[in-house]
């Protein structure tokens, strides 16, 4: 253990209480704006899946004290409800951004705790982009110190670990707690870490992201009012990184080396341009440029072949998915849908477009295999090979820079993406008015303004 391990809660809550908006790089208030933007447009097409229509219902029905909105349905309830509907909602279609590299979707859980507190104490935008990059912030510096993919690989999602800490340490920030009350609620944070992998391709996957969000406003919630936890439960010997990480498996100098070069990690943050498992949107890219290149009809295939990472292949692990939700981790749905619309859509992932008949028939020619040269996010990409019936064989991967996990969308792409989730609830005025909001949040004195304008 090296020799300043028992001071990393304390530095990373210090880092935490003492970020100030001022200290944040332009490329990093550019990334938080559009993972807001982003957020707030897959909680509109989320909130009106049949799990946001549940987890709002659920809500509803505990009725809590009316202090923070419930996106897509705009009824009030109390900060805790609200960010659990709220997370479940962003992460309902697998649709949300994320941070490849750790394998976590931040924005499913930041932006429901800032917004739930937000909401409550009439924060500014500048305040909501600080709390929000500072919670990133803490998860990526505790990311740093695993030194393997050892918790992920043994079914824990990340999301909802190292997660709920970063949403008590965005929800410290909301709640200006000072370094002590933020290491208390990091403490609380972690005795509520919890969710596992098993549960991809049900609803219980987002359902990680409304918990992790909720846990996070309880943790803050609870330090400010003077809830005891232990103060070091980062290095401590029963504390966080010993029960996910493992013995051996991390270092907590480099967590202290995170902190020292803040937001170096900003340009591996991706939107995604597809409503799928983020490890399938580099094999639908190479598919969609096969079919384009080659003009390839369904009817000339042989068989496709896709080489994926080998721990991949315990994420993509839906063979013969029957449902939209099995869709997204399913290297043959997903392949099968490029190549049969020559475009992958968020209207893809439903039940009925999984089990079309066209659609098994081109699933059953697809085979993914493990490819150990393949890394896990960045550098080479999945190799796609379709063979035809008159014996072409036809290869494509797309390559990118180490820790650049896909092509990133363009601007227009982004905007694009935002407007067709958010006309699933919101009319052109209140689209426009979130979108200019959200454009100018470091401007906006009341991030209730931004909340009224995606209630409507």
């Amino acid at each position: 253990m090296p020799q300043n391990a028992v001071e990393a809660t304390e530095a990373l809550a210090s880092a935490v209480v003492k970020g100030r908006f001022e200290d944040l790089p332009a490329d990093a208030v550019a990334a938080v704006k559009a993972s807001i933007l982003d957020g707030i447009g897959v909680a509109m097409a989320g909130s009106v899946e049949p799990l946001g229509k549940t987890i709002t219902a659920y809500v509803r029905d505990l009725g809590g004290h009316p202090q923070a909105t419930v996106l897509g349905s705009g009824f009030r309830t109390s900060p805790p409800d609200a960010a659990l509907a709220n997370g479940a909602m962003i992460h309902a279609l697998d649709y949300d951004d994320s941070l490849q590299i750790f394998s976590f979707h931040f924005t499913s859980f930041l932006l429901p705790t800032v917004l739930a507190l937000g909401e409550q104490r009439g924060i500014s935008g500048q305040q909501a982009i600080t709390a929000f990059a500072y919670g990133l912030e803490a998860a990526v510096a505790v990311f740093r110190a695993a030194t393997s993919r050892l918790d992920y690989d043994r079914g824990w999602h990340r999301t909802a670990t190292v997660g709920t800490l970063a949403a008590a340490a965005a929800g410290a920030k909301v709640l200006e707690l000072d370094v002590q009350q933020t290491r208390i609620a990091l403490g609380i944070a972690a005795s509520q870490a919890a969710g596992i992998r098993q549960n991809f391709g049900t609803m219980t996957k987002p359902l990680h992201s409304g918990l992790t969000a909720r846990n996070g406003v309880t943790a803050a919630m609870l330090a400010q009012r003077g809830w005891t936890a232990d103060p070091g439960v980062l290095e401590g010997p029963l504390g966080f990184c010993k029960v996910f990480f493992g013995d051996g498996n991390y270092d907590l100098a480099d967590l202290h080396a995170s902190l020292s070069r803040p937001f170096h990690y900003v340009s591996s943050i991706r939107i995604k341009k597809f409503s799928a498992c983020g490890q399938a949107a580099r094999p639908i890219e190479a598919m969609l440029a096969l079919a384009k290149e080659h003009d390839i009809r369904p009817e000339q295939v042989e068989r496709i072949e896709c080489g994926i990472n080998p721990s991949v292949m315990n994420i993509l692990v839906h063979s013969n998915p029957r449902t939209g939700l099995e869709g997204k981790f399913s290297a043959e749905f997903c392949l099968a849908i490029a190549l049969l619309g020559r475009k992958v859509v968020l209207d893809d992932f439903t039940d009925a477009r999984v089990n079309e008949p066209a659609v098994q028939s081109l699933m059953r020619k697809v085979r993914k295999y493990a490819d150990p040269e393949v890394p896990h996010h960045g550098g080479k990409g999945p190799t796609v090979t379709v063979i035809t019936a008159d014996g072409r064989k036809l290869c494509r991967r797309i390559d990118m820079e180490e820790d650049q996990p896909w092509p990133a969308p363009t601007e227009r792409e982004r905007i694009g993406k935002y407007r067709d989730c958010a006309k699933r609830v919101l009319n052109e005025r209140n689209i426009q008015d979130a979108l200019e909001l959200t454009q100018n949040l470091e401007k906006l004195q009341d991030v209730r303004q931004l909340v009224a304008a995606i209630s409507a």
